[in-house]
């Protein structure tokens, strides 16, 4: 079980940190399907459920399973993920 998030307020900083954290290494302006699967597996979203969906939905995502900075940086500014970039950093 994940330790407890500290909530701290949204930033563009703090959201960058978490795309670089899950972006390719062969492509770091895109999280690819690896990463895509990753960050899904460490906020404890199922895959075969519909939650990634709509996560990529909120992100604008062109393609699934990829998400580009551009829309990862458009998407995290309107939702303000403040639990959720609290909770994956933390």
């Amino acid at each position: 079980m994940k330790k407890p998030a500290k909530v701290e307020p949204y930033t563009p900083q703090r959201a960058l940190e978490l795309f670089a954290t899950y972006a390719d290494e062969d492509d770091t302006s895109v999280i690819g399907p690896e990463g895509f699967e990753k960050l899904c597996n460490d906020a404890e979203m199922p895959m075969e459920g519909t939650r990634p969906l709509i996560f990529a939905w909120q992100m604008n995502a062109k393609e699934m399973g990829k998400v580009s900075k551009d829309e990862w940086v458009k998407g995290m500014a309107a939702l303000k993920c403040v639990i959720a970039v609290a909770y994956l950093l933390a």
